[in-house]
């Protein structure tokens, strides 16, 4: 079994909670059950878990409710290893079911949860036999030769791909099927913790959240969770960190209170798009039972946004971090570049040029752990990153922003909504460009674009964008969308050209040297905000860098 160089501690440590009065508690998240630098998702159930256990062992102990039947979280920000707290409501308390909300801060809110608290013992009415059943089913296992890797159908993994990068999943033994994964989609497992505990009900969060994942069995021609050659399987796979956005389990077994040494896993994924998946689990013990079925919706990023730092404050970019033009509010932050004349100079070039970039140098590190390679492996992730968010994309249909639109609308329509005066522009524009009205009767579908983080319904191309994202309409968007509160179905067309007009890169605010032809400011100049450290104004030199693919020279010419 691999050894490794860090602390390492018990899922009972990791999950160890302290009362600071009957509605506040305490705890920390080891750095040996993180993902990178972020605690494991699961580690991190495993705590509001073990919340909601003391917490109805002792504020609410009359309630005779000491097990969560149900659990809803959502990852609402990147959290860090440490020191956490959690501040519990009581939402709902009744005879058969309680309903708590907690919510998670270090420093700021960052995960938040509602769970449903039950007696599993006492529980009782309708019950029937729905014949339920995996498909195609898992091979059979003896767990008795499985303990000692002499089943027959299932084998031990020694150790999961970039495991010194990915702690967590040291603290469980896996087994695969020796004839390889029934299809690319699926994970199946048998697990034991190695930390010598057993599994409870109050661990079935980070089993969860535990699995073979199926990005890296699509990506590569060897599934790197078959048994059959795992080295092989690794040496062209390039680390990507998978965050969680929500995490759902519905708890329908109660195991012993002394745990068992093994439960059954599937993991299956219905659709990986645009940087975003679902997965579904079904966890059963050695009886065939379902003990836990799971949700999850969860990103696919580069592992490089999981180790950048954190500012004091908590926000996750660093003090002499750039921020993207027109951060009028929006989360949109960017790494290097910040000026529009910046990302004409350096993205018109590189945006063709990224994953190709990538992916030789990638090859040129083959077998290796990311967190071995050099710093300058993240560059090409952090700009590519960047072009994007200032709507600098491969994607033709969408390309990249080439004019600035200052003048009016040819007509404001005036539809007596009491929103005339902020929308008035908007709704002009869109008549102009033969757009989806903000009055239509129905929204139009969400539309993905290969290669991007883009999703269009209002705005489908680069020429719509150009036409509609105007600086008088822009700078309208958000007392619009105030307005038209009350009109459920005209705000959500309005918030989708907000979002969509950003997502193409038209912030209205801090365009370089943008005259804004207004009827209220005629002619009145908006300059831009240069937030750029001298060490962080881009040469037409990285242009070449990237083209070429010497990552080095990206930092290098960095002046």
């Amino acid at each position: 079994m691999p050894t490794y160089d860090w602390k390492t501690t018990t899922f009972a440590e990791a999950t160890a909670i302290k009362a600071i009065d009957s509605h506040t508690y305490e705890g920390s998240f080891p750095a040996d059950w993180s993902i990178g630098k972020v605690p494991n998702g699961g580690i991190v159930c495993g705590n509001f878990l073990a919340v909601a256990k003391l917490h109805f062992d002792t504020t609410l102990k009359a309630q005779n409710q000491p097990h969560t039947i149900a659990f809803h979280t959502d990852f609402l920000r990147r959290t860090q290893e440490g020191p956490c707290r959690f501040k519990v409501t009581d939402t709902k308390l009744g005879r058969q079911t309680s309903v708590i909300h907690i919510s998670m801060s270090q420093g700021r809110e960052e995960v938040v949860a509602y769970l449903t608290q039950s007696n599993l013992h006492t529980e009782e009415g309708l019950s029937l036999d729905t014949g339920f059943e995996l498909h195609p089913l898992p091979p059979p296992v003896d767990l008795v030769k499985l303990k000692e890797d002499k089943d027959d159908h299932w084998e031990r993994r020694e150790e999961m791909p970039f495991a010194s990068f990915r702690k967590a999943v040291t603290k469980l033994q896996f087994h695969f099927p020796k004839a390889g994964q029934p299809h690319r989609s699926i994970g199946d497992e048998w697990v034991h913790l190695n930390t010598g505990e057993k599994i409870t009900n109050q661990s079935l969060g980070f089993i969860a959240d535990m699995f073979p994942m199926p990005v890296e069995s699509f990506r590569e021609r060897e599934n790197p969770y078959d048994s059959n050659d795992p080295e092989k399987a690794k040496k062209r796979l390039a680390i990507y960190w998978y965050p969680t956005v929500l995490l759902n389990i519905e708890f329908k077994k109660l195991l012993p209170e002394e745990g068992v040494e093994w439960l059954f896993s599937r993991c299956k994924t219905k659709q990986i798009k645009n940087g975003r998946m679902d997965l579904e689990l079904t966890i059963m013990d050695a009886e065939g039972d379902i003990v836990a079925l799971s949700h999850h919706v969860c990103l696919v990023l580069p592992a490089a946004r999981n180790i950048a730092p954190r500012r004091e404050d908590g926000r996750e970019r660093e003090k002499d971090w750039a921020l993207a033009p027109g951060d009028n509010g929006t989360s949109r932050g960017t790494n290097f570049i910040s000026l529009r004349s910046e990302a004409d100079c350096f993205c018109i070039d590189a945006r063709h040029d990224f994953q190709q970039c990538w992916d030789c140098y990638s090859d040129a590190h083959q077998g290796k752990d990311y967190g071995d390679w050099p710093p300058e492996s993240d560059v090409v992730a952090e700009y590519k990153d960047d072009c994007a968010t200032i709507g600098f994309y491969s994607n033709d249909t969408l390309a990249y922003v080439s004019t600035t639109r200052t003048s009016m609308p040819s007509s404001t329509p005036v539809l007596n909504d009491g929103c005339d005066d902020t929308c008035g522009v908007l709704r002009g524009q869109i008549d102009d460009c033969n757009l989806t009205p903000l009055d239509t009767d129905e929204v139009p579908k969400i539309r993905y674009y290969k290669g991007t983080n883009y999703e269009g319904s209002v705005i489908l191309n680069r020429t719509a964008g150009e036409c509609v994202c105007t600086v008088p309409v822009s700078s309208r968007f958000r007392e619009c969308t105030l307005c038209l509160r009350n009109y459920e179905d005209k705000l959500e067309v309005a918030e989708r050209y907000e979002e969509e007009c950003e997502g193409l890169g038209y912030y209205f605010d801090r365009f370089a040297n943008v005259t804004v032809e207004d009827e209220d400011d005629e002619d009145e100049t908006a300059p831009a905000e240069d937030k750029t450290d001298a060490s962080q104004v881009l040469t037409g030199s990285i242009v070449a860098a990237a083209s070429t693919c010497l990552l080095s020279l990206l930092v290098m010419y960095v002046v």
